[in-house]
This record gives C-alpha cells, structure tokens and sequence, in this order.
C-alpha cells in the first residue's frame, strides 16, 4: 500500500483575503500500486522464443512465403551465355579448355613440386563450402542497388551490368560462408600475383565469370580490365570506366590475366590441399600464362588476352568484388549479377574486355 499525502490550498473569499490568511487543507489519498514484471525480447530471441505461437507462427508465415517465392539461382538470371559456338575455332578452344581442367583437378599436376607447371602457376586457396560445388549456387530474395566504387557514378561507369533492372541491382549468395569463399579469392590472387602486380580495384581485378561443366564448377577471373589510355602503348579507347584508370598496359603483365578457379566432387583421392579430409573434393587456383595458352585465347582479343569464359562450360553469372569498400565487411562487398555475353559486351559508353 502506498500512501500519498496532497497538499491543498484552500482561501476564504471573505475577510480571510483581505486579511491575507489562509488556512492549510490535508487530504490523504490511497492508492495501490502492483509491480508486473517485463519480457525483453530481442530480435534473435524472438525467433528463437517459446511464448505462446511465436515459434510456430513464424514457421507457418516462412513456409508460406517461400511457396509463393521459390529459391533463386545465379543460373536463374544468367544470360545467353553457355557454351562457345559449334564453329570449328569453338571446338578446339573447347577441347583445350577442358584439357587444361582435367590438369588442373589431376591429383599428380597438384602434388607437383613446381608451383608453375605448363603456364600455370598455382595460387593456394583454403577448402570451399559445399553451397559453391553444387552449381545451382542460391541467391538472396533481397536486391541491392551496385554501389558507388571509386567515383563509378561521376564518371557514368557502370561496373556491373543488369537485365532486369535500371540503375542495375544485384543480389549475394544465400550461404555467407561462398559470399566469404569469393572474398577470400580475390584476396588471395592478389597476394599471390606478384609477377602480374594485380591490385584490387575497379581498374584492374573486380570481377570473375562462374561456369559449370558436368560435376565441374569454376570461376575465371579477368584482371587488368581497364587499362589507361595511351596513344603509344594503349591506343584503345574502353569507355566512361576507363577514365582516370592508374593500370598501365604492359604485355608481360596482361599474359597473366587470367585466373582461373576450378572445384570438383569426384572419387579417386583427394587434392588441391583438400589434405585428405574429403578424398572426393578436389579444387585447384592457378593464374594462366596466354603466351603458353594462346590456343585459349578468345577470337579478336589476343592484344587482350582475353580468355572466353564460355569455352569451359555454361556461364551461370558474374560475381564481383569490390575491394575500395572499405567500411564494409569483405564477404559484404561481394556482389552477384546477371552474366554478361562475351559477343555483345559492347555497351552505351563501356566496353569490357
């Protein structure tokens, strides 16, 4: 029981005004006060909590939504990719890529002691997550809009292409452990790319192309995109994107500009540092030297050296990192978009290589 004691004035409107008395009023007021005791409940706890339906509630709201919104898939939203052309150029740049493919996932050709072996030097790269070798590589419901990289806006350059929408939107794999496995590859490459001096950055390494061949699963990524413009060494004008590029175009360099990086789940041993601990898994990271691979090189990009994605299997899309993102987690500045066909890359003001 609480007590509270009010004071009140009461004044005579007679003779006590003028007299300037007054005269003190007490009255007592009795209230009860009941204490009830408080449920915090954060957002991880309310997913997670056992209060009456909540658990079950939600459950029934999620699988509803996900009937009306099935699963997308970087496959989902690629482009007229696939396989090179039938002509007889495309059968042979076929043939030697999956060559170079079955080397590359060869337990002997990664057990070598030589770290470059036949034109690949081979990058060290940790095991991936089992969401990558399946190929069907799931995308989150929520789109992104592609951010400003590096002043991309000023310049109107657009980095990452999109079909379905305009200003272009982009989504990240479902599993944040392959959004994190993407990070880590670019880094590595990075570190591991001294002879190339790959940086990156929207000028020169931000971006690889996913294929899938049969069991097979990779990604071929293209540094030195952007190189700056020079009438002597680079007379080639790459549109808005190429503006105050720092890349300066040298042909040692550009021989080594591709990476490429394979996965597959197979039986028959282990390999590419998997270690023994999945003898089924066997993946492998090498950068390739154009000057040993020129069957490789894509028609009308050999002063490129450029090598066609397409020639290793169906193109499911592009993923993209971008490094200048700084205030970012790395696994957050990974970006997933629609795939860009190599025979039309030509666009308003851009133009890839």
């Amino acid at each position: 029981m609480l007590t509270l004691r009010l004071n009140e004035l009461s004044v005579d409107a007679g003779s006590t005004m003028k007299r300037g008395r007054r005269r003190r009023r007490t009255t007592t007021i009795t209230t009860t006060t009941t204490t009830v005791p408080k449920n915090i409940i954060t957002a991880r706890s309310y997913q997670n909590s056992n209060l009456d339906g909540c658990k079950r509630t939600n459950r029934k709201r999620r699988q509803g939504w996900e009937s009306k919104n099935p699963p997308l898939f970087i496959s989902s939203f690629a482009g007229k990719g696939g396989f090179a052309s039938e002509d007889e150029e495309g059968k042979r740049r076929r043939e030697q890529a999956r060559d170079l493919v079955r080397n590359l996932l060869d337990a002997s050709f990664l057990s070598s002691s030589s770290s470059n072996t036949n034109g690949c030097k081979l990058i060290p790269c940790d095991r991936p997550p089992s969401s990558l070798l399946t190929g069907s590589l799931e995308l989150t419901y929520r789109e992104r809009s592609v951010p400003d990289v590096e002043n991309s806006f000023m310049h109107k350059c657009q980095l990452v292409s999109s079909a379905s929408s305009s200003p272009p939107m982009a989504r990240r794999f479902r599993c944040r452990k392959a959004n994190k496995y993407i990070a880590h590859l670019f880094f590595q490459i990075s570190k591991h790319s001294a002879e190339a001096d790959i940086q990156l950055s929207r000028f020169d390494l931000f971006h690889g192309h996913v294929f899938k061949n049969e069991d097979v699963v990779g990604i071929l990524f293209h540094a030195k995109e952007y190189c700056r413009f020079d009438e002597n060494t680079f007379n080639v004008d790459l549109g808005y994107c190429q503006i105050e590029s720092y890349v300066k175009y040298d042909p040692k360099q550009m021989e080594k500009r591709n990476i490429i990086w394979v996965a597959s789940l197979q039986r028959g041993g282990g390999g590419g540092g998997g270690e023994g601990k999945d003898d089924e898994l066997r993946y492998s990271m090498a950068v390739l030297d154009t000057s040993h691979y020129s069957e490789l090189l894509f028609s009308g990009q050999s002063d490129f050296h450029t090598i066609y994605e397409g020639d290793f299997g169906n193109v499911l899309g592009d993923v993209f990192y971008f490094d200048a993102l700084k205030n970012r987690k790395p696994q957050e500045r990974v970006i997933v978009a629609t795939s860009t066909n190599a025979k039309n890359r030509k666009k308003e003001g851009s133009f890839e290589i």
